[in-house]
């Protein structure tokens, strides 16, 4: 969709964005997805840790250092030897304190990412008060669960093909040849399999939201999500990247904030995230829209040339 004939759709796009106030939509669900993270990481590490050795995990992190600004990394990485150094009961108290704040504060969050999907789309919230707090509860649980499965695929999966050629260094298993190969190809997937990993779940999560977050009326058709998930994805990519390398370079976040500096870098980072989202559910709102005048436009042409 590139070229002079999609600039008045482009101009549409950016237009909606500014009307619908994606903008501030998105800051109202940075601040709360901010206030579940440290929760979120109080609830993850205990519960790790119940399961593995919670001192490894640390090093097991650093799929994520490539992906992730460098402040918010070090925030993390930072949280993660805290709550490693606690004790197995301390740990289990842990859990379930952290497990109710991360619940709460990620549930407002999610109910946030629903009515602000509900105005990019342009639709009015007519779900009853259950309706609309269970599903903010399933979004919750679903992006626990899905965060959760990613991280350990993240983790594992790098680990399991870096050891591949280990596995399968034995005379009745391949050729000396496919090996060699195998052993040189196996370093390259072991750094591309957590980003793949990652971008798939940002892909999947999105297209989730555009499907069930919005009060559609009808049915919709996937031509009406997937655009956007696509959209979003990429916005989301290069939103990351550029941020990343800004902080790398020009980091001036510390001196201007102070010990707030940290925070405030990860609250613009969920900032720069949610607005990709939103801006990929009002680029279909605005494909939605098109597709719908032109069929408007088509029924009077077709009612004017039977008179």
């Amino acid at each position: 969709m590139c070229g002079k004939k999609y600039m008045p759709f482009w101009r549409g796009v950016m237009l909606h964005a500014a009307n619908s106030q994606t903008g501030l939509s998105a800051a109202g669900c940075a601040f709360f997805a901010t206030l579940s993270l440290f929760p979120a990481l109080s609830a993850l590490i205990p519960l790790y840790g119940l399961a593995f050795d919670p001192e490894t995990i640390g090093s097991q992190l650093e799929v994520l250092q490539e992906m992730l600004p460098p402040e918010a990394y070090e925030l993390i990485l930072h949280c993660v030897n805290l709550l490693a150094s606690k004790s197995s009961a301390s740990m289990t108290l842990s859990l379930i304190i952290a497990l109710i704040l991360a619940m709460w504060s990620a549930s407002a969050g999610s109910k946030a990412i629903l009515s602000a999907t509900n105005i990019a789309y342009g639709f009015k919230e007519n779900r009853s008060i259950i309706a609309f707090q269970s599903l903010g509860f399933l979004v919750t649980l679903l992006g626990i669960i899905g965060t959760i499965l990613t991280i350990s695929l993240m983790i594992a999966l790098p680990a399991v093909v870096d050891n591949l050629p280990q596995y399968l260094d034995k005379p009745d298993y391949m050729p000396p040849d496919v090996l060699d190969m195998v052993k040189n190809f196996t370093p390259t997937l072991a750094h591309w399999v957590a980003p793949v990993c990652l971008i798939t779940f940002v892909f999947l999560v999105l297209t989730f939201l555009y499907r069930f977050a919005p009060c559609w009326i009808t049915q919709p058709s996937f031509r009406w999500i997937l655009p956007g998930a696509f959209m979003a994805t990429i916005v989301w990519i290069a939103a990351t990247f550029l941020f990343s390398s800004y902080l790398a370079h020009f980091d001036n976040f510390n001196s201007v904030y102070g010990p707030f500096g940290t925070v405030a870098t990860i609250m613009m980072w969920f900032f720069v995230s949610t607005y990709a989202a939103l801006f990929g559910a009002v680029l279909n709102a605005e494909i939605r829209e098109n597709a719908r005048l032109k069929e408007l436009a088509q029924l009077q042409s077709g009612e004017q040339g039977a008179i």
